[in-house]
């Protein structure tokens, strides 16, 4: 069969589905995943078809299942057995299926490598090169007399007793063999990271992976930390030790002076490495989305993390981390003049030697202000229940954050002046912590706690009937994610919508305003880039939202913007968080007159230290041109 690609947006879809067939592959459930090592056979197109018969039937007698694409042609086929290499029978299935490959590739006068992958199959060379392969040993011997350059690969230099590479050598299946079976669980990205190099992408507007770019070191890279997580849990193993849960409260008071022992003794322990390879990730989650194999490194590092703090303690940094909800909320409520202390030297220089830098200070009492002001009252659970159908059709309720609602107050109150504009009715949930700096910092044991405590609180608003909305990407979709994951498999996530989400179906059945042309019409939009890749839809969802308002809104392809929580505000990663700004932030903002929109807090911030110029929210250009219309 066969399918013609009519238009280019068609062929485009095509070359898209191909490039990323590999990947997908990689992402089949269960142990066996598909194995590259009869990856690139050619035989001349006039005999594909029979020696495409031949070759299944290798892979059908030996009971795999696998994937098979390559270049028509040119006769070149991809081929992919799933396989277990961990499995000591699906280590002996390869050998067999690569013998009786070879022999069936060189049957029809073929290759067994066309494009790449010779290493691993070195052994086959003096096979299929023929005569001509002394030749080759002897260019070896010009160029590398002692066999350093690749040692073992397409020939050996004429003379010496060095071997070519075999396919018994041992393979990445017998380390992990080692690895404890419920850490192969439990770490299973780790283990099904395919090391396709998708996170090796240096293009300063591509979201994956910030670090791997700015630092140019690959151990940075998901790859890379996924192949330090699995020799981490190998050596575990090898000594005898299992992955365990964090200890309850009492044994880590026991545990703390040994804690303290451990870093102070500075002993050689390769989870410093791990350590070391994790701090720089940004948690950004683009690699859960991007990577073909979908390698969550964010949620390896936490676990990692909780592990690691077992045996050395935490930095008083963590803890400010995890306590940074309760901080903020209880900061709202004290006397502007005493939340000002926050932003003077003295207190800079305390948070700089803790390791913090350019930390934002607390609105206080501004958003109690504005709700007093707008007659926003505390949620009445009883006056949502006497709600009329009519009233239910244009009622909402909006989950806080402790980013909107204490640091940026003016966008949650704009959030609400835009809705009640467009004729709906805004009810205010009351503020909870979300726990993603929990989360973060490996703290798994409280934010499963946490997790679980605001499920509860989800579900009874979402008994309501009301559609629950954030405005924070970043903290509205761990109630989807990582929420997901914290939870009974039996309980199923409460669903919180990003604002746009809901709001691009909310007008599409409104009366909509007519809106003054007396502002620009045409904005840009430098989206969060977690919101880009965990919610594809999200940027195409703001675009709408303008459009049906009369506004023009171009999402703008960009990579992260270096800041991305607390990373960007740790001292020791402040020059790559500004450098990954440099890299696509930077120049999008200065290469273009129009106006631009952010719609996460990080990016914000991080605009604002990096320029000293302020980029608005998308909801809040909405409220200049609704309440430049009104007046008008």
């Amino acid at each position: 069969g066969y399918y013609i690609a009519r238009d280019s947006e068609e062929a485009d879809s095509l070359w898209a589905l191909r490039k990323k067939g590999v990947g997908l592959l990689g992402k089949l459930p269960g142990r066996k995943k598909p194995a590259a090592f009869v990856e690139d056979t050619v035989v001349h197109p006039s005999r594909l078809r029979e020696y495409i018969a031949g070759f299944r039937k290798i892979l059908d007698d030996e009971g795999v299942r696998y994937g098979m694409f390559g270049h028509i042609d040119v006769g070149c086929l991809h081929v992919r057995p799933a396989l277990d290499m961990r499995d000591p029978e699906d280590e002996a299935r390869l050998r067999r299926i690569s013998d009786k490959v070879s022999d069936l590739v060189h049957s029809y006068g073929g290759l067994i490598w066309g494009e790449h992958g010779k290493g691993f199959r070195s052994e086959y060379s003096p096979r299929f090169f023929g005569e001509v392969y002394p030749l080759l040993q002897d260019v070896k011997a010009a160029f590398d007399p002692h066999n350093q350059l690749n040692p073992g690969k397409l020939a050996t230099p004429t003379g010496s007793d060095a071997q070519l590479v075999s396919i018994d050598s041992p393979t990445r299946g017998q380390r992990d063999r080692q690895i404890f079976p419920e850490a192969q669980v439990s770490f299973s990205m780790a283990i099904d990271c395919n090391g396709n190099g998708a996170c090796f992408d240096y293009h300063p507007d591509h979201v994956m992976c910030p670090s791997t770019k700015v630092t140019r070191d690959r151990v940075h890279s998901p790859k890379g930390r996924a192949g330090v997580m699995r020799e981490w849990l190998r050596q575990l193993a090898k000594q005898g030790h299992h992955v365990q849960d964090a200890p309850g409260w009492l044994m880590r008071g026991v545990q703390w002076p040994l804690r303290v022992w451990n870093r102070l003794a500075r002993r050689p322990d390769y989870s410093q490495d791990v350590y070391a390879a994790m701090s720089g990730c940004l948690n950004c989650k683009a690699c859960a989305t991007q990577c073909p194999i979908k390698v969550d490194v964010p949620v390896m590092k936490s676990a990692f993390l909780e592990a690691y703090h077992s045996r050395y303690p935490r930095p008083l940094r963590d803890y400010m981390v995890a306590s940074l909800e309760s901080g903020l909320s209880l900061a709202v409520r004290l006397p502007k003049l005493l939340v000002a202390l926050g932003d003077t030297r003295p207190t800079r220089a305390l948070l700089r030697l803790i390791g913090l830098v350019d930390t934002p200070i607390p609105k206080a009492g501004v958003l109690r202000e504005g709700l007093r002001i707008r007659g926003i009252r505390p949620l009445d659970e009883g006056e949502l229940s006497a709600l009329t159908p009519d009233q239910r059709e244009r009622a909402v309720i909006i989950v806080q954050d402790a980013f909107t609602s204490h640091l940026e107050p003016e966008v949650l109150l704009a959030t609400i002046d835009v809705l009640r504009t467009l004729g709906f009715r805004p009810f205010l949930a009351p503020f909870f912590q979300n726990g993603k700096g929990l989360h973060v910092k490996g703290f798994l044991a409280r934010f499963r706690r946490l997790a679980r405590k605001n499920h509860a609180r989800l579900e009874v608003l979402a008994s309501h009937g009301l559609p629950l909305v954030g405005i924070e990407p970043a903290v509205t979709l761990t109630y989807g994610d990582e929420y997901r994951e914290a939870l009974d498999e039996s309980a199923e996530s409460v669903r919180v919508q990003l604002l746009q989400e809901w709001l691009v179906d909310a007008l599409s059945d409104s009366e909509l305003p007519a809106l003054s042309k007396d502002l620009p019409a045409a904005y840009r939009l430098f989206a969060h880039c977690t919101e880009r890749t965990a919610s594809p839809g999200a940027e195409a969802a703001w675009v709408e939202v303008y459009r049906q308002l009369g506004l023009a809104l171009e999402p703008i392809q960009l990579g992260c913007c270096g800041m991305c929580g607390i990373f960007g505000h740790e001292k020791e990663h402040l020059d790559e968080s500004l450098g990954i700004f440099d890299m696509s932030w930077r120049p999008a903002l200065e290469g273009d007159c129009r106006p631009a929109v952010a719609s996460g807090y990080s990016c914000r911030s991080q605009v604002a230290r990096a320029t000293n110029e302020q980029v608005p929210h998308p909801i809040e250009v909405l409220k200049t041109y609704l309440m430049s219309s009104a007046e008008g």
